[in-house]
């Protein structure tokens, strides 16, 4: 249904283009005047009826009886002028600059001449200071950005007095970055919902398709609403009704080696457009339909953009192969290409008619589209102070954002006399946003908030043997059918260690009421798992399925995301002394079964701290692990002791201390080949104050204008501005 809806505003603006056209219309963007007097060179004197045309169109104007004259709603752009008048030499102007909202001053002096003379040319320059201009206006042309480094609006503004760039977002003269106004080809691109995301505006303009740009910082007219910081007036190119033109570049910094991409961001832009007179519809099809079509051809000016790049952060720069951001993979043409960081796409499509002299009609219509990936802390008032870094390790679960634009204007414009003219715009703004944490299972993809287990749904486990995953039972063969395991049946031997929980066969001991079997509570002996079978480790089984589900694990501890230790074997190892095992149960069962032998001096001796006792691996081994030779209090190396395994390889015991020791054996979770304790960046999960945001708002606007030049120093401008916001 929306969908629906979106297309017939296309169709209703696009119908009423053409209508206009068949009618006779105009339409142009925001336009600048040219004022000036005409006098004689010899005398001084005013003159009046000189005729004042801007060649190659069909604008111009009349001295009046003071020699002034104006020509109202000129297009920005440079021109040459002409002055003629019976019995003077004309005078010809190049290089004349028109901008927006600004009154060019260019004055003639004719010479008389009894005989007709070729026309005297005169290069047009640029005023130093311009009296009509009240405000802090900075005006910036075509050829200007034609000859900056530049690819993007926000890159021309960046280059501007008074702006800032702040956390990629742009800031004027110490303002919010939502406080400035972006109006394109004269109507506001400006989200009255606001919130979350980059503040962004101007519809993502290409500097190649820009025509013209007023800054205003100050002195702002009335025209100008809702402006704080600063307005943001952008004017795009129009096409040819003569001409075809076509422009193609694609810019890379990779350069296929990684030798030579060291300071390559992985960026690829493309441009194209195309410009030139309408080739089907005013010659083939309106004739066909029996419409007299009059005056110059429509012209067309078309264009799509894009660029990917992963910035100058490399998003998976500290992450693991589990870890690791994946991008969304788009195919388009058949070609798989996998997005980035930052990823832009544009087009836009402009439709220009000029029916007379007096009359013209523009369709406009710009569609933006950006996806990226927030790796960077913007401004509290787009993201809410959560940072960002703390998903250093896990870039999976990063935000993503969407952020999609959509404008579409018809503008009509009427030179009723050559004093006044009006114009009417009609336009359609639509601003969609969406946020959603990152899913680490779906690249591209979010999670919604559905997606989150409430704190009581989640499930844990005890990591008895630190090898930091959930250890099922091993599985085993139930012979008698009784549903548990019986010492004796066949299993197949997977956790190879301790398990911290009691496995049939191990060594208990039998409190009240002396059943002779194990109950929960009792002391047990928990042995090595090889050759025995093991249980289960304990967790928390929320959804009654029998097992542990990673997916369900908690997603946040208090306001962060989850940040613990991996699990490690804390100190060194004791082993204890060697037996005989005679029945063959890993445990030492005193002399009267297994085989103990005490024999100081002899090969076969196995007290080998000579305490008279067999000592196993639960001792305290500072206390009983070895013969104090020296009587120091200390162990020193070469003394008798139990056996351990030095871990760290400095000769002597180290006990348990509570912390990650270099050497001490760990499970390495994320795969990064390193011990990772508690370190202020998240292992997995999310801050408790992800954000999920879908919003999108729909700007009907209809504006009028009125302009009217009374005299050379009066001038009125007035207007009616009404808009309709359906907020959603």
């Amino acid at each position: 249904m929306k969908d629906l809806k979106r297309i017939n505003s296309a169709v209703i603006l696009l119908a009423a283009f053409f209508l206009l056209m068949c009618y006779v219309a105009s339409f142009a963007g925001t336009t600048g005047k040219i004022a000036g007097v005409v006098v004689d060179k010899a005398t001084g004197e005013p003159l009046i009826g000189a005729s004042i045309m801007i060649e190659g169109t069909k604008m111009g104007n009349m001295s009046m009886v003071d020699g002034s004259y104006f020509i109202l709603n000129v297009p920005p752009g440079t021109y040459d002028i002409t002055a003629r008048l019976i019995g003077y030499q004309p005078v010809k102007v190049t290089g004349v600059l028109v901008k927006v909202d600004v009154t060019t001053e260019l004055n003639f002096d004719l010479a008389a001449s009894a005989v007709e003379v070729e026309a005297i040319t005169v290069i047009g320059e640029r005023a130093v200071i311009q009296k009509d201009i009240t405000a802090n206006v900075r005006n910036i042309q075509t050829e200007q950005i034609e000859k900056m480094p530049v690819k993007q609006i926000e890159e021309i503004l960046r280059t501007q007095v008074g702006f800032v760039t702040r956390n990629n977002e742009i800031h004027v003269r110490g303002g919010r970055a939502g406080e400035v106004l972006y109006i394109v080809d004269g109507v506001e691109t400006r989200d009255p919902l606001g919130g979350l995301g980059l503040v962004k505006g101007g519809m993502n303009v290409t500097a190649s398709n820009i025509e013209e740009i007023d800054i205003l910082k100050g002195g702002f007219d009335a025209e100008y609403g809702n402006v704080q910081s600063a307005a943001v007036n952008i004017v795009t190119k129009e096409g040819s009704n003569k001409v075809t033109q076509g422009h193609i570049e694609f810019l890379t910094d990779d350069l296929g080696h990684p030798s030579l991409n060291k300071y390559s961001f992985n960026g690829d832009r493309l441009e194209f457009s195309l410009s030139g007179p309408e080739p089907l519809f005013t010659r083939y099809l309106l004739p066909a339909l029996g419409i007299k079509f009059t005056g110059d051809k429509v012209s067309y000016f078309l264009n799509a953009n894009a660029y990917k790049t992963d910035t100058h952060m490399d998003i998976n720069e500290y992450a693991t192969a589990k870890t690791a951001k994946r991008f969304k993979v788009d195919d388009i043409l058949g070609f798989n290409i996998p997005e980035r960081i930052n990823n832009q796409y544009s087009l836009g499509l402009k439709l220009s008619y000029r029916a007379s002299p007096d009359k013209k009609v523009v369709f406009s219509y710009k569609r933006n589209l950006d996806r990226y990936t927030l790796f960077f802390d913007p401004t509290s008032e787009t993201r809410g102070d959560v940072s960002v870094w703390q998903y250093r390790y896990t870039p999976s679960t990063l935000p993503q954002f969407e952020s999609k634009s959509n404008l579409m204007s018809l503008h009509f414009t009427h030179n009723v006399s050559k004093s006044s003219f009006y114009e009417l715009t009609l336009s359609r703004y639509v601003a969609e946003f969406f946020m959603g944490p990152g899913d680490p299972n779906n690249p591209g993809s979010t999670v919604t908030p559905g997606d989150f287990l409430f704190y009581y749904e989640w499930e844990d486990y005890e990591d008895v043997n630190q090898n930091g995953v959930w250890d099922n039972a091993e599985e085993y063969l139930d012979v008698n059918a009784n549903g548990r395991y019986d010492d004796g049946e066949p299993f197949v031997d997977t956790n190879k260690g301790k398990n911290g929980v009691y496995d049939p066969g191990e060594p208990f001991t039998d409190g009240y009421p002396y059943n002779g079997q194990y109950d929960l509570g009792e002391r047990f002996v928990d042995l090595p798992g090889d050759g025995r079978w093991n249980n289960a480790e304990p967790f928390a089984d929320t959804d009654s399925n029998g097992i542990f589900d990673p997916d369900r694990q908690r997603m946040s501890r208090g306001a962060e995301g989850i940040d613990e230790p991996e699990p490690y074997w804390d100190g060194d190892e004791v082993i204890g002394e060697p037996f005989v095992d005679v029945n063959k149960n890993g445990l030492f069962d005193g002399d009267t079964i297994d085989i103990f032998i005490t024999a100081p001096g002899s090969p076969e001796n196995n007290d080998l701290d000579f305490d008279g006792q067999y000592d196993g691996p639960n001792i305290n081994w500072l206390l009983e692990g070895y013969r104090d030779v020296n009587k120091n209090g200390v162990y020193d190396p070469g003394e008798p002791h139990v056996p351990f395994i030095d871990y760290n390889k400095n000769g002597i015991y180290d006990p348990p201390n509570n912390i990650w020791d270099p050497g001490e054996p760990y499970t390495d979770l994320n795969g990064n080949g390193r011990y990772d304790g508690i370190d202020g960046f998240y292992d997995r999960g999310y801050e408790r104050r992800c954000y999920y945001q879908h919003r999108r708002s729909t700007l009907w606007t209809m504006k009028f204008d009125y302009t009217n030049q009374f005299n050379k120093e009066h001038q009125l401008k007035t207007g009616l501005h009404l808009e309709y916001n359906h907020l959603y």
